[in-house]
C-alpha cells in the first residue's frame, strides 16, 4: 500500500478516536478549517489546542502540516523539531518525520545528512529513499548503496536491491554485478541476479554471462539462465550452451531458447544433439517457439522412432489453428498402429472436433484403435458420438464398453431410450448394468421401472445395478413387492451385503 495512503488511514482513525477520549473545541475547529483549506486559521486553532496535554503532540503535528501548506517551511520544520524534542514517545513522531521528509524530497532539498538527522527506522528510511529515487535518482542511488552495505536486515536489503534494479543509472548495472560477486547469502545473490537480468542491456547480458562462468552454485546458475528471458540475446545463451557440461542446465537453456523464439538457433544445434533427453527438449523448444514446420519435418522424415513420437506429442504445445487438421492428416497417413495410437493421445489433449473422431471410427478396422477412439469420445463427453459409435459397432465387447462409458457419464436419458428401443435381453441387461454406474434420481426411477417385468434375468440385473449404487432403500421397496421366493432370497442377500442392520430394522417394523 502507498505510504501516504497508509498514513492518511491512520490519521483519520486517530481523528475519529480523539473526540471520544476528550473533546477539544479548538482542535476540532482546526480540523474543520484545515479541510476547508483555511490554513492560517487552522494553524491558530491548533496553536490554541496545544496546551491541552491530550492533544499537544497531535496539535504540533497539524501545525507543521498546515504551515507547510501555507509555504511557511522554516516555521514548519521548527515545529517538527519541537515535537521530536519534547515528545520523543509520541505516536505522531514517525508521521512528523515523514512529513518533513516528503516536503524536502518534493523540494529537492534532502541530502544524506538530513536523512540521518531524522533518525528513522530502517523501514521508514527505505521508504524515504524510494521516494527520493523517484524524484532525484542522483541523490537517492548513493543512499541505496549505503543501505545495502550497512543494513543487517535481509528483507530491507532485498527491497534495496529492487530499487537498484529499477534504477535508470548505468552505474547500477556494474554495482549489482559487484554485489553478486562479493555477497555470500544465497537469497540476496539470487535477488541481485534477477535485478541485473531485468536491466536488459548489452552490458547486463555480458555481465550475466561472466557471472555464469564464475558461479559454481547450480541454483544460481539456473537463475542466471532464466535471467536471459528478459533479453533477445540468443547468441550469449548459445555460447553458454556450447560449453555447459551439466545436463539439466543445458536442457533449461534449450527450453529458454524456445520461449525466446530462437528458431534458427534451435535448428542449428539440432545437428549436434545426440542424447534422447536433449532431443526431447529440442522438440519442445521448437514447439514453444511456434516452429510448426520443423516439428512436422521431424514427424514425417525422422528415422528415429522415439524422436518421431516426441515430435507428435509436441503438437500439444504448438496447438495452432492448423494443428487439428494436421493431426487428422497424420492419422490417415500412418499405417503403424503405435503411431496412430500416439496421434489419438494428442487428440485428447488438444480437444479436437468429436465429429471427426467419429468419422475415423467409422473407417477404422483395428479393434485396439477403435477402442482408443471410443475413449476419446468419452473424454470429450460426446454423448451423441458414443451413441452413433454404438450403432456402428459390431463387436460385442466394444458395444459393452460404450454402454459402460455412457453409464459413467450419467447419460440416463440416452440409455433409457436405448433400452426401450432394444428388445435383445442381453443388451438390456448391459444397459441396466450401465445405469448402475451413475447414481441419480433418474437412474433410480429407471431401475424401478425396469424391475416391473416377468423376466427374472432383467430383475437380477436391476438388483446388481442397485447393489453397485449401495441403494438398500430401493432394494427393500422391491423386496416388499416381490412374490418369487428365489428373487426374494437374492434381494435379502444383496441388502445384507450392503447394510445388514438396515434390513433388520425394516423387517422388524413391518
Amino acid at each position: 500500500m502507498n505510504f501516504k495512503k497508509t498514513k492518511l488511514i491512520i490519521t483519520l482513525s486517530l481523528l475519529m478516536q480523539l473526540p471520544a477520549q476528550a473533546q477539544n473545541k479548538h482542535y476540532e475547529l482546526g480540523q474543520q478549517a484545515m479541510h476547508e483549506q483555511q490554513y492560517q486559521k487552522a494553524f491558530e486553532l491548533f496553536k490554541q489546542a496545544e496546551p491541552d496535554e491530550k492533544y499537544t503532540d497531535a496539535a504540533l503535528y497539524w501545525q507543521s502540516y498546515v504551515l507547510f501548506k501555507n509555504k511557511q517551511d522554516a516555521k514548519a520544520k521548527r515545529t517538527i523539531k519541537k515535537l521530536i524534542k519534547n515528545h520523543p514517545k509520541s505516536q505522531w513522531l514517525d508521521d512528523a518525520k515523514i512529513l518533513a521528509l516528503e516536503h524536502d524530497i518534493e523540494k529537492n532539498q534532502m541530502n544524506e545528512a538530513e536523512l540521518e538527522s531524522l533518525e528513522l527506522s530502517e523501514e521508514l528510511k527505505l521508504f524515504a529513499i524510494q521516494q527520493l529515487m523517484h524524484n532525484n535518482e542522483e541523490k537517492g542511488l548513493p543512499l541505496v548503496k549505503k543501505m545495502l552495505q550497512e543494513s543487517k536486515d535481509k528483507s530491507i536489503k532485498m527491497n534495496a536491491l529492487q530499487l537498484m534494479g529499477i534504477s535508470d543509472a548505468e552505474e547500477a548495472t556494474e554495482y549489482l554485478y559487484d554485489f553478486i560477486l562479493k555477497e555470500k547469502e544465497f537469497e540476496l545473490k539470487n535477488q541481485a541476479i534477477q535485478m541485473l537480468s531485468l536491466r536488459d542491456s548489452l552490458q547486463g547480458n555480458e555481465l550475466l554471462m561472466q557471472l555464469y562462468q564464475k558461479e559454481n552454485n547450480k541454483q544460481l546458475k539456473s537463475s542466471i539462465i532464466q535471467g536471459f528471458i528478459h533479453s533477445d540475446d540468443h547468441k550469449k545463451l548459445l555460447e553458454m550452451l556450447k560449453v555447459e557440461k551439466d545436463k539439466e542446465l543445458s536442457l533449461q537453456m534449450i527450453h529458454l531458447l524456445g520461449i525466446m523464439g530462437a528458431n534458427q538457433e534451435l535448428k542449428d544445434i539440432s545437428k549436434t544433439i545426440k542424447d534422447q533427453d536433449s532431443k526431447r527438449a529440442l522438440i519442445q523448444a521448437l514447439a514453444l517457439s511456434g516452429d510448426g514446420e520443423s516439428i512436422k519435418d521431424m514427424i514425417e522424415n525422422s528415422d528415429d522412432r522415439k524422436f518421431k513420437i516426441e515430435a507428435i506429442h509436441s503438437l500439444i504445445i504448438l496447438d495452432d489453428d492448423n494443428t487439428e487438421n494436421y493431426l487428422f492428416e497424420l492419422y490417415d497417413k500412418f499405417k503403424d498402429v503405435e503411431l496412430k495410437r500416439e496421434v489419438i493421445s494428442v487428440f485428447i489433449a488438444t480437444d479436437v472436433n468429436s465429429d471427426k473422431i467419429l468419422s475415423l471410427f467409422k473407417n477404422e478396422t483395428s479393434s485396439e484403435l477403435k477402442s482408443k477412439l471410443i475413449e476419446t469420445l468419452m473424454i470429450l463427453e460426446d454423448e451423441q458420438g458414443l451413441i452413433q459409435a454404438l450403432e456402428l459397432e459390431t463387436d460385442e465387447d466394444s458395444k459393452q464398453k460404450i454402454l459402460q462409458m455412457l453409464g459413467v457419464m450419467g447419460a440416463t436419458d440416452a440409455l433409457a431410450k436405448l433400452y426401450n428401443d432394444n428388445m435383445n435381453i442381453e443388451t438390456q441387461r448391459q444397459i441396466i448394468h450401465s445405469m448402475g454406474l451413475h447414481e441419480s434420481d433418474q437412474s433410480e426411477a429407471f431401475l424401478k421401472k425396469a424391475y416391473k417385468t416377468d423376466n427374472a434375468d432383467i430383475k437380477r440385473a436391476v438388483i446388481q445395478a442397485l447393489m453397485i449404487q449401495d441403494d438398500a432403500h430401493t432394494l427393500i421397496t422391491l423386496l416388499k413387492q416381490e412374490t418369487d421366493n428365489d428373487l426374494k432370497k437374492e434381494l435379502i442377500r444383496t441388502i445384507s451385503m450392503i447394510n445388514p442392520d438396515y434390513i433388520l430394522d425394516k423387517l422388524n417394523n413391518n
